[in-house]
């Protein structure tokens, strides 16, 4: 069985979402677990059962961090660059995650294979990815991102009223 990723905008959660191919309009939208209000599927890599567990730990991690959207596209980009590397080594993850000692919780979480890094690295890109975007901070409020160019990637200034 394949599960994909899906992004709850009500409750700002991820989740995971047992699908079965060729996808169907009716499995594109599901009901967020936590709230209950539609979620939608993340575009990402599908997951199989025995990464529930890690994808569910991750998230959750994530969610308590409690980042803004600063940190979150900071965070985005220093993993960006580690993922375009040949090879991850544990101790790289582990360096740039600590650098956000809210997000100690992953610390904890990293396999040590390579390929289970690499897959780990995508579920945390899976995860944090709604969390920069605009739209998924609620429509009609009014908040757009504003890219600004900061250090080694990119950066997001605090939310800025639009219009």
């Amino acid at each position: 069985m394949r599960y994909f990723p899906a992004y709850c905008r009500e409750c700002r959660r991820s989740y995971l979402v047992r699908v079965e191919l060729p996808l169907t309009s009716s499995q594109a939208e599901s009901a967020c677990p936590r709230c209950r209000a539609e979620g939608l599927l993340i575009p990402s890599a599908y997951y199989v059962e025995s990464d529930r567990a890690q994808f569910e730990a991750a998230e959750a991690a994530i969610h308590e961090a409690d980042l803004n959207r600063l940190q979150v596209t900071d965070l985005l980009a220093q993993l960006e660059q580690l993922a375009g590397q040949p090879e991850i080594r544990p101790g790289e993850l582990a360096a740039v995650l600590s650098r956000f000692p809210r997000l100690s919780g992953l610390e904890s979480l990293l396999p040590s294979g390579v390929s289970e890094l690499r897959r780990f690295l995508g579920m945390i890109f899976t995860v944090l990815t709604p969390l920069s975007c605009a739209s998924s901070f609620g429509s009609g409020s009014g908040l757009r991102p504003a890219i600004v160019k900061a250090g080694p990637g990119l950066a997001l200034e605090e939310n800025r009223k639009i219009g």
